[in-house]
C-alpha cells in the first residue's frame, strides 16, 4: 500500500512539475510563433493577391510597408511601383511573390522596380534569418549527448555556436589559433593585446593581398 501511495504520489508531482509546465511552454511558444507569423503577414499583405488588388488598398498597404522600412523603402516611390508593376502581373498571368521577383530579375527589371524588388527581398530573406535557431534543436542531441552529460552551460553554449556556424569554423587555420593562445598564455596582459593587434592585423593584411591577386 505504501508502495503504491508513494508511486501514485511521484507521479502527480511528475505530472505537476514537469509534464505540465513542458506543455505549457510548448503551447506558449507555439502560440508566440503564430503571433510573429501574423504580423509578418500584415505587414507584408500588399504582395497577398497584389495582381487583382484595388489601388487603394496598395495606397494603404504599400505605405505600411514603408513605414517599416524607411531606411530601404520610399513610401510614394513604393506605390507607384506596385501599381505599375500590377499591370506586369495582369499581362504575364503572375500570381505569386517568388514568380515576381524570379519575373523581375530574369528579365533585367531591377532598375525599374528598385524599391519593390528590395522589399521582395526583405521578405523573401526572412525565413532565413531563422534558420540558425531553428537547426541548433538537432544539433543539441548530438552535441549533449550521454557521454557530454555532466557538460556545463558555458561549454554547450560555446560548442552549439561553432557547429552552427561550421560554414566558417571549418575554414580556420587551427595551427594559428593553437600558437596564438600559446603565446597569450605566456604573456602579460599588455603583451597578449599587442599579440591580438598583430595577429589581427596580419590577418587583414592577408585577406586585402588575397583579394588584390584575384582581381
Amino acid at each position: 500500500m505504501k508502495i503504491g501511495t508513494a508511486m501514485t504520489n511521484l507521479r502527480n508531482t511528475f505530472r505537476t512539475s514537469v509534464y505540465i509546465k513542458i506543455i505549457d511552454n510548448i503551447t506558449g511558444q507555439l502560440r508566440h510563433r503564430m503571433e510573429s507569423y501574423s504580423s509578418l503577414g500584415t505587414r507584408f499583405e500588399i504582395f497577398k493577391d497584389l495582381h487583382d488588388k484595388d489601388p487603394h488598398k496598395i495606397n494603404v498597404e504599400a505605405k505600411r510597408l514603408a513605414e517599416l522600412y524607411p531606411n530601404d523603402l520610399d513610401i510614394d516611390y513604393l506605390i507607384n511601383k506596385c501599381l505599375h508593376f500590377q499591370g506586369y502581373m495582369k499581362f504575364e498571368n503572375i500570381k505569386y511573390l517568388k514568380e515576381c521577383f524570379a519575373y523581375i530579375s530574369n528579365n533585367d527589371l531591377k532598375s525599374t522596380f528598385p524599391n519593390l524588388k528590395i522589399a521582395m527581398r526583405i521578405f523573401l530573406t526572412i525565413p532565413v534569418t531563422s534558420c540558425s535557431a531553428e537547426r541548433g534543436f538537432p544539433a543539441l542531441n548530438r552535441i549533449k549527448s550521454e557521454m557530454r552529460s555532466t557538460m556545463g552551460e558555458g561549454k554547450l553554449n560555446s560548442l552549439m555556436i561553432l557547429y552552427t556556424a561550421s560554414d566558417v569554423t571549418s575554414n580556420v587555420d587551427l595551427n594559428s589559433i593553437f600558437f596564438f593562445f600559446n603565446l597569450v598564455s605566456s604573456a602579460s596582459t599588455t603583451t597578449a593585446i599587442s599579440l591580438v593587434f598583430c595577429v589581427g592585423f596580419v590577418t587583414v593584411s592577408q585577406r586585402h593581398f588575397r583579394n588584390s591577386t584575384v582581381n
